[in-house]
């Protein structure tokens, strides 16, 4: 009987994989940014646009800034993040276990599709094998709400 149930919880793992690997693939494209953001505008310290920014807190367009550098001025959206499936997107445990059964089972490129909604950022940083903290974050909030720029005089 332990034989039969293992077995189907097997069937209904690949078959669920197969469900989110599908569903990843049709979603993925949508709404997403394509390509990486070119030049930097860190805005220079003491300037008229850094006034009222957290001393040291530099915001750059060629990179993703952390959510934690958001929550520096956004409290309340940044704790609600941290609350959200969108911050445990990429550290959940189950998407953790059925990550590893798709990179078992699957070939890199067909596993590494599961990131493109897991930890979005990796369409622009490239960093599939997950060594940068920002990819840990999840669905971060530059990833759809990037600053080019802040003009604190209008």
């Amino acid at each position: 009987m332990d034989l039969i149930r293992t077995d189907e919880r097997a069937g209904a793992l690949s078959g669920g994989m197969a469900a989110c690997w599908l569903i990843g693939f049709l979603l993925a494209p949508g709404g997403c940014r394509n390509e990486p953001q070119a030049g930097t505008a860190a805005l220079p310290v003491g300037s008229a646009a850094q006034a009222g920014i957290p001393e040291g807190i530099q915001i750059e367009t060629n990179t993703f800034t952390s959510a934690h550098v958001c929550g520096a001025c956004h409290q309340a959206i940044h704790a609600s993040w941290q609350q959200s499936m969108h911050s445990r997107a990429f550290t959940n445990g189950v998407f953790q276990a059925s990550y590893r059964e798709a990179k078992r089972l699957y070939p890199t490129e067909h596993a590494q599709l599961c990131l493109t909604c897991h930890a979005p950022t990796v369409r622009n940083t490239g960093d599939y094998a997950a060594q940068l903290p920002m990819t840990k974050e999840g669905v971060t909030c530059d990833f759809c709400h990037s600053v080019r720029g802040v003009n604190l005089d209008t």
